[in-house]
């Protein structure tokens, strides 16, 4: 071993040279491309100091059990889509192929696919083989317990964003244009269309597929026969369509190839029409995709400065009778150049949600229109949480304006749910706050589940209590909830908006409405739950500077796209400070409570809770106790990467730093093992916010063990 380890065991051990302890690279999904590559590196810098040498150090990262168990954790979650999607694009070639995929995905086949991964969480092999404890031997030590718990919650999250992201990306060809391809489809059913509404009703089919002149063309013949039977012409037109050569990878084959030519083969990073044409037939691409070519049958020697370019272009002009120019007016209106709506993946997947609705409320009789105002409760829905209507719980996997997706569920012992076997997900709308209750999901792991009925079932989602709406927002602070609803909220209850605006016209919204809800909420109540929000708000911050200004280089100016990033980065900046959001809820809060009605009973209570607040720190015993040496090193053994923790032995604190955090924490007003355990949890509570990792078992151990020394 050249000096490195005495023993095989200690090289690929926790022990490194030097007697430091390797520390655990227990991660999370990143929040962005950018936060990923700055966080690997740093990793990957920390690790590669504890290593003797590349080889080393490659090896100590790929054989270490949480580097294992968090690949496992991705590569099982995603595996059905993976599968699904290599299958896809291997076969997605032939026009009858194109049409099959086509019509089943417009009929919901990739339902198919989300119950197998859905199906992942309770596979009791996969878990095992990630590192949960799934054999009625293991021990049930909390600490335990609690590690196989972040590791269950880990995976059902991975889950639940796979699917948000995949139902909205879906509904283009179940709710959209894909929709028509269905049509061709065996089992293609009949479907009645209403436009006949309300002005605001009306405004929510702007920018639908179903508005533009192609469908228009394909839903006349449709309504002429009342949708019973598709006709032959629209039928023949469908099947040309959906099995054309832009619906199929050909266009990304295609692509590559020539870009290929027009970065390695091409000095001047440009590819003529005919060059471009003849790297497709030269590689066989139409061959490979079970496509005829048109087949020369006879060469022609052209001249030298014969233009190739007219070749693909249609100039030429004749004259034409009068039938042909009326046809030749047509065609000219129909394809002309007009505005077409832009859209972005979320914009898009709002106006489909819009035509969900309409459908909802079509179907009803008699038609109330007045439902598509009182619709946009559905934004107040909170995603990844459980929603009961009528008695019938689901999961909302992502929720736009006025309706959801969600996927429905069926109780079971311990208040636990489980996903229904559905051929599709199903819209969810909100037109009354009273008829909806909020219920928390959190996933168990297996071993937390030993011992009761639901032993064996791998990972269980577990539910709350039933709460309302506005009372398990008031207790979370409205997260997700976005400022155009909370003026829609502020509104509907008379709430005064005439001095929210500005920057911060959010945060004081949020602030205003829990008070409304709950005048007896008190400073640090408000505080503290404003800035679970801003958290949440980081943790599901999609965008960054560098992802940003990749963004943008194609669409401004190089002057205009440092000002777009600064802005952006000043943004992002501002919400991860946590003492700035503190100072400004403290602020709002000051400022609402001037505005509140005398409410005497309210005042009483908050006056009560706030008293006990400061008798609650008036009792913490002061000890003045020294540092200890075990304290300090399970401190120091238990940092995640890149945060850091001084012994400031003069004032007798832990002075924390972890990736521009900064607090201290006293060991003489608690003693040192208490407030080493409350360091570690900071910290750790850091990192989770930073989206760098979760408390991993080893040190759930520890603060088990630090907790006990204080008992």
């Amino acid at each position: 071993m050249e000096g490195w380890a005495q023993h095989a065991s200690e090289f690929w051990g926790p022990e490194v040279s030097g007697g430091r302890k390797a520390e655990n690279l227990e991660t999370l999904p990143r929040t962005s491309r950018g936060n990923a590559q700055k966080a690997a590196k740093d990793d990957l810098a920390a690790l590669r100091a504890r290593s003797s040498n590349s080889l080393h150090l490659m090896t100590r990262f790929m054989v270490a059990p949480e580097s294992k168990c968090r690949a496992r954790i991705i590569s099982y979650v995603l595996g059905p889509e993976t599968r699904a999607a290599g299958l896809m694009f291997h076969e997605l070639r032939s026009a009858e192929m194109t049409k099959r995929y086509y019509s089943s995905w417009s009929h919901w086949s990739w339902m198919s696919v989300a119950t197998e991964t859905v199906a992942t969480l309770s596979n009791l092999k996969l878990l095992d083989r990630i590192g949960m404890s799934c054999s009625a031997a293991s021990s049930r030590d909390p600490a335990a317990i609690a590690a196989d718990d972040v590791l269950a919650r880990q995976m059902f999250k991975l889950a639940w964003s796979l699917l948000k992201h995949r139902a909205g990306s879906a509904l283009w060809n179940t709710n959209g244009a894909g929709s028509s391809a269905g049509l061709v489809h065996e089992e293609a059913g009949k479907e009645r269309v209403n436009r006949n509404g309300s002005l605001l009703g009306q405004q929510l089919l702007v920018g639908h597929p179903f508005t533009t002149p192609v469908y228009r063309w394909i839903l006349r013949p449709l309504s002429s026969c009342d949708f019973e039977v598709v006709p032959e012409m629209v039928l023949s037109y469908l099947h040309m369509w959906w099995g054309s050569l832009l619906n199929s990878k050909l266009v990304e084959d295609a692509n590559q190839l020539q870009r290929t030519e027009e970065l390695r083969c091409v000095a001047s990073k440009r590819v003529s029409c005919q060059q471009g044409w003849y790297t497709l037939t030269q590689h066989q691409l139409l061959r490979k995709n079970e496509r005829t070519e048109v087949q020369a049958q006879s060469d022609v020697r052209m001249e030298a400065d014969f233009n190739f370019e007219a070749l693909f272009r249609f100039t030429q002009k004749r004259e034409m009778d009068v039938e042909e120019s009326a046809d030749f007016r047509f065609l000219q209106d129909i394809t002309k150049d007009i505005t077409w709506p832009s859209f972005t993946p979320a914009s898009a997947q709002e106006c489909l949600s819009n035509f969900a609705l309409l459908g909802k409320i079509c179907q009803e009789e008699p038609v109330d229109w007045g439902k598509v105002e009182s619709s946009q409760w559905a934004s107040f829905l909170p995603p990844g949480h459980v929603i009961v209507q009528q008695g019938c719980p689901a999961l909302v996997l992502r929720a736009y304006r006025r309706a959801c997706l969600v996927w429905p569920l069926e109780r079971g012992p311990l208040r636990s749910v489980k996903f229904l076997n559905v051929a599709s997900l199903s819209w969810a709308f909100c037109f009354d706050v009273a008829e909806v209750q909020i219920e928390t999901v959190t996933a168990r792991s297996p071993l937390a589940m030993m011992g009761t009925e639901l032993e064996n079932h791998g990972i269980v989602l577990e539910t709350g209590t039933s709460t309302g709406l506005w009372e398990w927002h008031v207790e979370h602070g409205f997260p997700s909830v976005r400022e155009d609803a909370l003026r829609f909220l502020c509104a509907k209850y008379g709430i005064d908006l005439s001095e929210e605006q500005g920057e911060d016209a959010e945060l004081h919204l949020v602030v205003r409405c829990m008070l409304h809800f709950d005048p007896t909420l008190t400073q640090a109540e408000v505080t503290e739950r404003v800035l679970q929000r801003a958290e949440l708000q980081v943790e599901t911050l999609e965008t960054t500077e560098a992802e940003i200004s990749e963004a943008v280089q194609d669409t401004l100016l190089p002057g205009e796209q440092r000002k777009v990033v600064d802005i952006v980065t000043t943004h992002v900046a501002k919400r991860k400070d946590s003492g700035a959001v503190i100072k400004r809820a403290e602020e709002s809060y000051s400022r609402t409570m001037k505005l509140l009605p005398p409410n005497k009973e309210a005042e009483k209570v908050r006056r009560q809770k706030e008293k006990a607040e400061t008798e609650a720190l008036k009792c913490q015993q002061r000890i003045y106790a020294r540092r200890t040496s075990s304290a300090h090193e399970a401190l120091q053994k238990s940092l995640p990467i890149g945060a850091r923790a001084y012994a400031d032995d003069l004032n007798g604190r832990w002075r924390l730093s972890f990736r521009g955090h900064t607090k201290s924490i006293s060991w003489t007003a608690a003693g040192a093992e208490k407030a080493a355990a409350a360091a570690i949890r900071q910290v750790w509570a850091w990192s989770v916010q930073q989206g760098t990792g979760d408390t991993p078992a080893a040190v759930l151990k520890t603060l088990a063990e630090l907790d006990r020394s204080v008992k």
